[in-house]
């Protein structure tokens, strides 16, 4: 579902930036309100980054000899509250970009608004009316299904429309090369039939098993949420990643400009050449296995000092401010 770099055009880009940056904006004061009353909430931001950092890494086989993944955009939004949400998806699609070459750069904007937008925010609104009608679970496994399928529509939509806008004056197209009904039928099919049924699975699980052992977790947005139970799902997560890596087909759409046999658009040929850290998930010479394992423990590494490191500035201020009213 990661849109690479070359194959929707700058315009497309652009545009896809436009739309992030106001939702980006008011996701951030409502984070940041919710932080004012309970400055812990800011510590979900980077456990959910994690936590949507390690869904990713699972890949689904397609038939087709293509795969998908899971995003856990609904259940995240369910549990951390949807605009926090928005802000850790955006962040976990930052860092695979950047730090894994997974997506692209001009790309991140369309990335965002189709799977840490879209899905999170439609997903969570199916959520809440069916909360509203007292049937949450069939809300979280709807609002996961409809979610993701929806960001796969956008997806196709995005990518389907480039060859009709976009091409030389001979028709040939200049970005993306697969038509509108190609595209939705190869995103939609594969989420409808079987990504879709996999996310809102793993969704009523994880909401199943927390509302059995630690149901203050699935509370109104205005309170707090224990961290705990969600770093112990970190670390269930980061034992379960290797398993990803048994799956070896590209996503499709998300294939390099030399895997085209008939020469791969202009577009993709002349992509922004963006060279990461650890491309494809790949630790030097060590295996998939392995390197999924390693920047699984890392990633959650990473979020405890995050996590250590909020909660040691609240602290600090909160006995500064004590000192100050003593």
């Amino acid at each position: 579902m990661h849109i690479p770099d070359g194959y929707i055009s700058p315009e497309t880009c652009l545009l896809m930036y436009a739309v992030a940056v106001p939702v980006w904006a008011y996701a951030a004061k409502q984070v940041i309100t919710h932080v004012k009353k309970d400055p812990e909430r800011l510590s979900l931001i980077g456990v959910g980054a994690a936590s949507a950092f390690l869904i990713m890494m699972f890949n689904v086989p397609i038939p087709g000899g293509t795969s998908a993944h899971a995003v856990g955009g609904t259940i995240l939004a369910i549990l951390i509250g949807p605009w926090e949400a928005v802000i850790s998806l955006s962040i976990t699609i930052a860092i695979q970009a950047l730090v894994f070459g997974d997506g692209g750069i001009l790309t991140y904007g369309a990335n965002v608004i189709n799977m840490a937008i879209i899905m999170p925010l439609f997903g969570y609104a199916i959520y809440r009316l069916a909360q509203r009608f007292k049937h949450p679970l069939l809300g979280v496994f709807f609002g996961s299904y409809i979610g993701i399928n929806l960001a796969a529509l956008f997806v196709a939509l995005e990518l389907g429309l480039q060859p009709i806008l976009f091409h030389t004056a001979s028709g040939q197209p200049l970005y993306n090369p697969y038509s509108l009904a190609v595209c939705i039928m190869a995103m939609c099919g594969s989420h409808l039939l079987v990504v879709g049924w996999v996310e809102a699975f793993f969704a009523l699980v994880i909401y199943k098993y927390i509302q059995m052992h630690y149901s203050s977790l699935i509370i109104t947005e205005d309170q707090g949420r224990p961290l705990r139970p969600l770093a112990l799902g970190m670390v269930t997560l980061a034992i379960l990643t290797p398993l990803g890596t048994l799956v070896t087909q590209p996503a499709w759409g998300e294939w390099a400009a030399d895997s085209f046999k008939n020469g791969a658009p202009l577009g993709i040929k002349h992509a922004l050449q963006y060279h990461a850290l650890f491309s494809g998930y790949r630790l030097g010479s060590l295996k998939s296995f392995s390197s999924a394992l390693i920047i699984s423990l890392l990633i959650i590494l990473l979020a405890i000092i995050i996590v250590r490191g909020i909660h040691y500035v609240g602290k600090k201020q909160a006995s500064n401010n004590s000192a100050k009213e003593f």
